[in-house]
């Protein structure tokens, strides 16, 4: 395996680690209420119990659950605007909770071709043990299969999957990929410590600029995509470090 293999082998990797831990919580919540793995279908019975699990799972303020009784197509057509009208005190993390399980749910429906093992040795932080939090792959295999999956889907629907994803690649995905191409791209941003996944924005109007073009946005600017970022501090995602610092960032285990 080259240099540029291992880097796509470690992406793919930590892309996995996110839907596994994403997929985890769909199935432990849908065991728990009793409901649909699709926000869509949800009744508006079914939508205040997500949002009083979350309220409780992830130990935010209490808000007036009533003003969520609303249908499911309803809750996510919400945004974080309306979210935070709804709960003053965590709208904005409800609504990137609920962005998380529409994505974790959109790619069990929709899943990729298998991806690619790293061994232990070769894992992007060795030092961590992110066994123990997540299911085995047979595990998954089996809840996709049983639970929800209806029949897989062609070779052509992967591959036009697959050309949809690179257009509508995350942030956090092309930071990986500037991490793991240092030659070309140090300037902008770098690794501190690359096997507790911490990084530091360098040169943040560089980053930018060179988000823009990934995403075809000339207007783009760092105020833009900090917002971004902190965004993935609600999803569980990017974290400031314990000590913190300008412009740096650590990836969240088990996420990575």
């Amino acid at each position: 395996m080259d240099l540029s293999d291992l880097d796509n082998a470690c992406m793919e990797q930590m892309e996995k680690q996110y839907y596994k831990e994403a997929l985890l919580e769909l199935q432990s919540a849908c065991a728990v209420l009793s409901i649909s793995p699709d926000p869509q279908q949800w009744s508006p019975e079914e939508s205040q119990k997500w949002i009083s699990w979350t309220i409780y799972h992830c130990n935010l303020p209490q808000v007036d659950v009533s003003a969520f009784r609303k249908s499911g197509s309803q809750i996510c057509s919400l945004t974080e605007k309306q979210m935070r009208a709804l709960a003053p005190h965590c709208g904005d993390i409800l609504y990137a909770r609920l962005d998380v399980w529409q994505a974790a749910f959109k790619r069990m429906m929709h899943p990729r071709e298998p991806l690619i093992e790293i061994g232990a040795s070769q894992s992007i932080f060795p030092e961590q043990d992110i066994g123990a939090s997540m299911m085995s792959t047979k595990q998954n295999q089996t809840f996709q299969e049983e639970k929800f999956l209806k029949s897989k889907p062609s070779s052509k629907t992967k591959s036009k999957s697959r050309r949809n994803e690179e257009k509508t690649i995350h942030l956090w995905k092309f930071l990986i990929q500037l991490l793991q191409q240092p030659r070309n791209h140090q300037r902008a941003v770098r690794w501190l410590n690359q096997e507790q996944g911490v990084f530091k924005i360098e040169d943040s109007e560089e980053l930018a600029r060179l988000w823009g073009i990934r995403k075809n946005r000339p207007a783009m600017n760092y105020d833009k995509l900090s917002r971004s970022i902190r965004q993935y501090y609600k999803k569980g995602i990017i974290r400031k470090t314990e000590i913190t610092r300008r412009l740096v960032y650590q990836f969240v285990l088990p996420i990575i």
